[in-house]
């Protein structure tokens, strides 16, 4: 199923980039006053997750990363390949969870000048880690795979030329075989365009 995600993700993006050639949309680039062309997007942040259902009254809010590659359709559409990964604390001290997401997504940005809010929206697999450090540090783990879908809300503001700073609420639910469950992760971070 993975590499059917991956094999998806890429024709998206080549799709994407035999309809891009150069064109005009009736207006000019904000930072350079040329002709729009579509280019390569990433950016990477810090945030964590305040909130989370599945996990029950034993995890508390979590902390993690952010980040995504991805290609500008237009001023407007974005496809990405957007990831994070997230560390949950349990009310045992020696027991951790982690959650990592990759998901092929798309942003759909208003194109105004400064400040630029965006929705976010994606399918993809998310590996559940669970950690117990024994009272001897010895780590042991065990993971499952599973189909995540998320979407959420952003604002980006233009620092400098090509430069973001965002702030982006997501909601994510896993899709597990015993049960969904989903948390809430908030991250601030930059973006390069």
């Amino acid at each position: 199923m993975k590499k059917v995600i991956w094999i998806v993700f890429g024709l998206v993006l080549l799709s994407a980039s035999t309809v891009m050639a150069q064109y005009r949309d009736g207006a000019y680039d904000e930072d350079d006053y040329a002709y729009y062309n579509a280019n390569i997007t990433w950016g990477i942040g810090l945030g964590g997750a305040p909130l989370g259902n599945g996990f029950g009254t034993n995890y508390s809010a979590g902390y993690g990363l952010d980040g995504n590659i991805g290609l500008n359709i237009n001023r407007s559409v974005a496809v990405l390949l957007a990831a994070d990964s997230y560390l949950f604390n349990t009310t045992n001290p020696n027991v951790y969870s982690g959650e990592i997401n990759v998901m092929p997504s798309i942003r759909l940005t208003l194109d105004s000048p400064g400040v630029r809010p965006y929705v976010i929206a994606g399918l993809g697999l998310n590996e559940n880690i669970g950690y117990f450090v024994d009272r001897f540090g010895n780590v042991f783990s065990n993971s499952t795979t599973n189909f995540v879908v998320g979407g959420g809300l952003g604002i980006a503001f233009r620092v400098a030329h090509r430069l973001d700073i965002y702030i982006q609420a997501k909601y994510e639910d896993v899709l597990a075989s015993g049960g969904n469950f989903s948390y809430f992760p908030i991250d601030i971070g930059v973006q390069f365009n």
